[in-house]
């Protein structure tokens, strides 16, 4: 036997050998690496089978069967690693991964029957290393038409990958056939005895096999950028991909498109782009594409087209030309779902509309006011008799009472809108917060004639603790709402009843119903949103800012409940919410802040109830703005107090060093110049004299937020009234802080370590907060 093919058959194996460590250690795991290792192990053992016997032969002149039995080990199981190795390279899935393992079915078989042939002679009848004095069994030719279709079938599949690609991908697959090619060829011609050839020749044939794969390997990077990534990569473009060649054939597509246009992977999603955007487009003709693609290709740019696939889809197509010097050869077209985007868009472009709307409509809301204000103040300058006088202050009142209506729906969506909404939760009694609500909605159902009934559950706890303002701003809303939709001798109704409670928490249902006009299915949908109103026309027939039911909504769902409206064109409406607070302590006797009748102090006239007490009580005013001084002068003036008064913290805290023992209260505006409230009240509280902490202080300022207060009462302050001022608030101030049973200078106040101690400023702001709300006649 030539002693050159032996050699070469011995190198073979180690360069079979050294591939394998080669790629085992340098190349990151992936399945192309799994494949390309099983093909060179399975070769490996085919030329170590054929070692083993030439090396025995050469020593001993005879056939060991056993070595012969490793090679065919070799033999069966190459077919299949070829296959594999075919489909990784082509990134193919032509068959399901779970029978993968079948294909190994009938190799297994082969083996064992090669092992027990002498049992039945069904492989070989009379083997020899001559081909042509081999007699073979019937299952050789079985086993020699599986695995020489196998290896076809995985040749096939790399030049197909070596066809649909170009370049470097193009030649590795070359090498990759060439090398299984040159043994399979060889295999065949000494199998079947077409030529004479010796044993030694298939062995000696795998070097020249490995050096092909070596060159792929080597040269053309096999395993680390073969056809399989780029097809990977492709196949996680999220968006459709396909590309076209010159002809507008399809050549390449990607499965997300597949998914997009809702057909399973594998379905031929036509062999031309015509026939594909006649399937799958509705309003992209396959001309629009042709004259986009002819401006693409002329300016050598993207260009992208919308339009709206058969499946309801709303989809973009980028076309990028692909232009070489012999001109445009083909496309890639990105096929991209933004029917999500589309929404967003237009639901930005219906926001902006909103926006733009209210903003409209706040200017009416907000001159309308102002224009009754303005006016009626100069009829008042000009008017001579006092009559005429009060009816003009009348009607200033009640503008200004609907303009700082508007301005706390503003704050309320502003406050929503940052994240700084915030409940303040107080004890209250229930049917008396009803009863405010009822005596400010029912004047003006009165005023059109129509009937206000108000059904009360007998289950509801008379005491309740949550945000009562809050509850009544909602109540407000929906009550004021049905009345001003429903016309003139039409009925409103509020109900509420407890509809369950489970650990002292209840649920509590509100039922707002009217006869009013009623609204439409696509009214409804847009009610509860912000900057808009049931209809484009609602704010100029009936007024209002459309703010409230989008706050009432997000009072109600802090509130832990829900909110929503039932009605009919002409049938009137209904509109529900549920709430949960927690069951209140006591019976509401307590509660001496509120009258029989559900009224407070302030809402009679609160100068009848004060009878000279605060006669001779001085008060240190500190603010910069003259009109402040004068109303707050006027307010306080009929009740007997001297005041002087600071136009900035620091003349404030002069005065007061001066004369400490002179000042009873101190009211402290926050916003000065030269020195502000809060530090002018630190200083003040800083001072080494006795009376500079027990004189009480109180913020007077239109920051009224919660942190506002927060600050206040964290700088010193003992309290905080909100601006515009409420002569009702502030005598229950008075009362709180100079009472009766103790002369003023010895009032004392929380000392300077008691005040930096006190864990409960939030729960004082929040007081504060519920305290200054009230129940307004403006359009919620």
């Amino acid at each position: 036997m030539p002693t050159v093919l032996i050699a070469l058959a011995h190198i073979s194996f180690l360069l079979c050998a050294g591939m394998i460590v080669v790629v085992a250690l340098t190349c990151e795991r992936s399945q192309v690496r799994t494949a390309f290792l099983i093909a060179l192990s399975v070769m490996s053992l085919w030329i170590a089978g054929t070692l083993l016997e030439l090396d025995f032969r050469s020593l001993t002149g005879s056939t060991f069967m056993p070595f012969i039995n490793v090679c065919y080990v070799g033999i069966c199981l190459m077919p299949v690693a070829v296959l594999y190795l075919g489909r990784v390279i082509l990134g193919s899935d032509w068959h399901p991964k779970k029978i993968h393992a079948a294909f190994l079915i009938v190799p297994v078989i082969s083996i064992a029957v090669v092992f027990t042939n002498p049992l039945h002679h069904l492989f070989f009848v009379d083997f020899s290393l001559n081909s042509a004095e081999a007699v073979y069994g019937p299952y050789y030719y079985f086993h020699s038409v599986y695995s020489y279709g196998c290896i076809a079938a995985g040749i096939i599949l790399m030049f197909i990958a070596a066809v649909e690609n170009s370049g470097l991908f193009s030649m590795q697959s070359l090498f990759v056939i060439l090398g299984v090619a040159v043994t399979l060829t060889l295999n065949v011609l000494y199998s079947f005895g077409i030529m004479d050839l010796p044993f030694s020749v298939n062995a000696a044939s795998f070097s020249i096999s490995i050096l092909c794969f070596a060159v792929a390997f080597l040269k053309y990077r096999f395993i680390t950028a073969l056809p399989i990534t780029l097809r990977q990569v492709i196949d996680l473009i999220s968006d459709g991909y396909l590309v076209v060649d010159g002809g507008h054939g399809i050549i390449v597509r990607n499965r997300a498109l597949s998914k997009m246009l809702g057909e399973p992977d594998g379905v031929t999603l036509g062999s031309d782009l015509r026939s594909f955007m006649e399937k799958y487009f509705d309003d992209i003709s396959f001309d629009d594409f042709l004259k986009l693609q002819e401006k693409a290709v002329a300016g050598r740019e993207t260009l992208v087209i919308e339009g709206r696939l058969k499946n309801g889809v709303f989809a973009s197509l980028e076309i990028t030309p692909v232009v070489q010097r012999n001109g445009h050869i083909g496309s890639i077209i990105l096929i991209k779902d933004i029917s999500q985007s589309k929404l967003l868009l237009e639901a930005a472009k219906a926001e902006s509309r909103f926006k733009s709307d209210f903003l409209s409509n706040m200017s009416h809301e907000i001159r309308t006011p102002m224009s009754a204000i303005i006016g009626m103040v100069n009829i008042g300058i000009s008017a001579a008799d006092m009559e005429r006088k009060d009816y003009c202050l009348t009607r200033i009142e009640d503008a200004s009472k609907h303009l700082l209506g508007v301005v706390n729906d503003i704050l309320d969506v502003s406050k929503i809108e940052a994240g700084k909404f915030e409940l303040s939760p107080e004890r209250f009694i229930f049917d008396r917060m009803i009863h405010r609500v009822v005596n400010v909605v029912k004047f003006r159902s009165d005023e059109k004639g129509q009937k206000f009934t108000v059904e009360i559950g007998e289950r509801i706890p008379k005491v309740l603790f949550g945000d009562s303002q809050r509850l009544a701003q909602v109540i407000t809303n929906l009550t004021g709402n049905a009345v001003k939709f429903t016309p003139e001798g039409g009925s409103v109704s509020l109900a509420a009843e407890l509809s369950g409670e489970t650990g002292g928490v209840c649920t509590l249902l509100f039922k707002v119903s009217d006869s009013g006009i009623g609204m439409n299915d696509e009214q409804r949908s847009r009610l509860f949103q912000h900057y808009s109103q049931a209809g484009a026309d609602t704010s100029r027939k009936f007024g209002g800012t459309g703010l409230g039911l989008s706050i009432s909504k997000s009072i109600v769902e802090m509130m832990g409940g829900k909110i929503w409206a039932e009605s009919e064109p002409g049938a009137g409406s209904v509109f529900s919410f549920t709430i949960k607070m927690e069951r209140g302590e006591g019976d509401g006797d307590a509660d001496t802040d509120v009258r029989a009748d559900g009224s407070r102090p302030h809402d009679v006239n609160i100068y009848d109830e004060i009878d000279g007490r605060f006669a001779g009580l001085k008060i240190l005013l500190a603010e910069d703005v003259e009109v402040n001084r004068e109303i707050v002068v006027a307010l306080l003036g009929p009740a007997g107090f001297t005041i002087d008064c600071a136009e900035n913290g620091a003349e404030a805290v002069r005065m007061f060093v001066h004369s400490p023992e002179r000042y009873d209260m101190i009211f402290m505006d926050v916003q000065m110049p030269e020195m502000d409230g809060y530090e002018a009240t630190r200083r003040i509280r800083a001072l080494d004299i006795t009376r500079a902490g027990a004189v009480p202080i109180i913020a007077m300022t239109a920051n009224v937020f919660r942190e506002d207060i927060v600050r206040c009462l964290e700088a010193g302050m003992d309290d905080h009234i909100g601006k515009p001022l409420d002569v009702g608030e502030i005598y229950a101030r008075l009362k709180k802080y100079l009472p009766d049973d103790k002369p003023a200078a010895a009032v004392e106040a929380p000392s300077r370590e008691k005040r930096r101690r006190s864990p409960d400023r939030r729960r004082m702001a929040d007081r504060r907060i519920g305290e200054r709300r009230k129940t307004g006649e403006g359009n919620k």
